[in-house]
């Protein structure tokens, strides 16, 4: 997202335990079944170097995050990724995706996989965009019922 003069509007930093709040509000508008607070704090404790948010310049608030974590060693996990809902489509989910996928190059990671609900097309097209491939499957994976469906991405 630029302003007039062509400029970022947000950057890209790491999370930190007084973003939780706003990252939180931003989990409960986006998701019908979002994590507790609890579990994003975890989340920051366990991989703080791998959940990203994306702040506005002018005033510093969150306007977006995602949360990466290392599974089995050499694959990456995407997560949750979400953008607050004046902010979306304006290129802050693209840049915080490629922000952590540098994150998971730096680790030597060989694979990066994701789940996200069949019906979320949109979420679907941008991670197909991003280079992630459609895999599989998971039926009755969310807490309604719904299935999700398995994403990967090979890094070079």
């Amino acid at each position: 997202m630029l302003n007039a003069s062509h400029r970022p509007l947000f950057f890209i930093t790491e999370a930190r335990r007084e973003d939780l709040k706003e990252i939180y509000k931003i989990e409960r508008e986006s998701f019908k079944d979002p994590y507790p607070l609890n579990i994003l704090t975890v989340f920051l404790f366990l991989a703080p170097d791998l959940f990203l948010v994306a702040k506005t310049l002018h005033d510093r608030k969150v306007i977006g995050y995602i949360i990466g974590m290392v599974r089995r060693e050499n694959v990456g996990h995407i997560v949750s990724l979400a953008v607050q809902q004046n902010f979306r489509r304006k290129g802050v989910a693209s840049k915080l995706i490629e922000e952590l996928i540098k994150k998971f190059k730096k680790k030597s990671l060989s694979t990066v996989r994701l789940e996200v609900r069949l019906s979320n097309i949109p979420a679907r097209r941008l991670y197909l965009k991003h280079g992630f491939m459609e895999s599989y499957i998971i039926h009755g994976y969310y807490g309604d019922g719904e299935p999700c469906i398995t994403m990967f991405r090979f890094l070079e």
